[in-house]
């Protein structure tokens, strides 16, 4: 499926994001975030924490059931897959980078990185929705 907003997404998360965080986190330590995120969203069932495969070149990737990550991540990446599993559904559907994707994780990272960067998305031409909530709690 095509994803129109990946490479702007990624393009600003390097001048907008990257530099604000340097904080590494190990592997051993990111369940136990992505816990703690999840339950503070008030949802239920995290996504299982699972080893990225080396032969990968991505340095991270999610689903609704699972993010992997490599042998330490910086705790932007977390909160970039978090919003991709907070945004997919069990059966496989996904916002990829889109605005759902986008309003997710921007308030990720203003809660947990005290980091505002709705309006430097926007600059960038970022679609996003400033309301949104998990995908799968949009029926409820």
């Amino acid at each position: 499926m095509k994803d129109p907003q990946q490479n702007r997404v990624y393009a600003w998360e390097r001048w907008a994001v990257a530099p604000h965080d340097i904080t590494e986190v190990l592997f051993e330590a990111i369940q136990p975030i992505v816990n703690h995120i999840w339950a503070e969203r008030g949802l239920e069932f995290p996504p299982q924490v699972m080893p990225m495969f080396k032969k990968k070149t991505k340095k991270a990737d999610a689903t609704r059931i699972a993010v992997r990550f490599g042998e330490k991540t910086y705790t932007w990446i977390i909160l970039h897959e978090l919003a991709h599993s907070m945004t997919s559904t069990c059966d496989g559907r996904s916002n990829h980078h889109g605005a759902l994707f986008m309003g997710i994780y921007l308030q990720l990272l203003q809660k947990y990185l005290n980091l505002d960067l709705v309006e430097s998305a926007k600059q960038a031409g970022l679609r996003l929705r400033e309301d949104a909530i998990p995908v799968f709690l949009e029926d409820v």
